[in-house]
């Protein structure tokens, strides 16, 4: 699998809780290790300090193996003429779902806004940057943003940003956390994991009316079983197994408020003779 020759995806930690992607070609092996020279967009052979942490990915079908393989860098060697990379021999980690609320994906269209300082709530007078990007996917608990652009400047794990998410019906806003930065060299695309860090009853429920037709697990825990159903069966199955059901049963509270709207509408049906 990591014979002289192969070209390989690689994940690489530039930063804590930021990560760029490239190609790796394995160059030789050196007893245990591995020499590789590591492609990105801009630069052939890209060099990393001693005890950098990297990972081999799967993305093409030729390549049969599952998970990621973790190594780091162990030093470098000079091969004709070229210092290279020297790795760690590359040890199997199983892809494990970490989320406690699965993401679906749906494009939205997002106006997001950024301070000097990455506080979402900086003081009046801080210049505030505004970007125009889409969601990846969507969740109760978080998103994916994706740009294709270059960034003046680049996104750091920490970082608090202001969203406004443009749904059918109405804009949600929120702020979210940057927990992942994913920098892609050679598509020049950056990708980022954010998690909602205030997170309304209004919010939440067009949240809802969003992630619910898709198979999203939504707050009204009624539904939270034919969610995971839609999840399991797909778009046809959650089609059924809401029929019947309100739009206001399913998105508001349904303890008092339901009751309270079911009164009104028996109150303002005409009566029969």
């Amino acid at each position: 699998m990591f014979d002289p020759g192969k070209i390989l995806k690689v994940k690489v930690e530039v930063a804590p809780g930021s990560f760029g992607y490239g190609r790796a070609t394995i160059i030789d092996r050196l007893g245990s290790q591995l020499i590789v020279q590591i492609k990105t967009a801009k630069e052939g052979n890209k060099l990393f300090p001693k005890g950098t942490r990297l990972w081999f990915t799967n993305d093409s079908p030729k390549v049969t193996f599952n998970g990621m393989w973790a190594s780091s860098v162990a030093g470098s060697q000079l091969v004709q003429g070229k210092t290279m990379l020297v790795i760690t021999a590359p040890k199997h980690e199983p892809l494990e779902q970490k989320r406690s609320w699965p993401r679906v994906a749906v494009e939205l269209p997002v106006k997001l806004t950024r301070t000097s300082s990455g506080d979402s709530n900086a003081a009046e007078g801080v210049a505030l940057k505004n970007i125009n990007c889409s969601t990846a996917d969507l969740s109760r608990s978080g998103l994916t943003l994706e740009f294709t652009e270059d960034l003046p400047e680049p996104f750091e794990a920490g970082e608090e940003v202001a969203l406004v998410l443009q749904s059918k019906d109405l804009d949600i806003a929120v702020t979210a956390r940057v927990i992942r930065v994913d920098r892609h060299w050679i598509a020049n695309k950056t990708v980022l994991g954010l998690e909602f860090t205030n997170l309304g009853p209004p919010a939440q429920t067009e949240l809802d009316r969003v992630l619910v037709p898709l198979g999203g697990r939504p707050r009204n825990p009624e539904l939270e079983d034919k969610a995971r159903q839609a999840m399991g069966s797909g778009m046809s199955s959650w089609s059924k197994t809401i029929q019947g059901m309100s739009s206001f049963a399913m998105f508001e509270d349904h303890e008092s408020d339901s009751k309270t709207e079911s009164k009104s509408k028996d109150d303002d049906s005409p009566t029969s003779d």
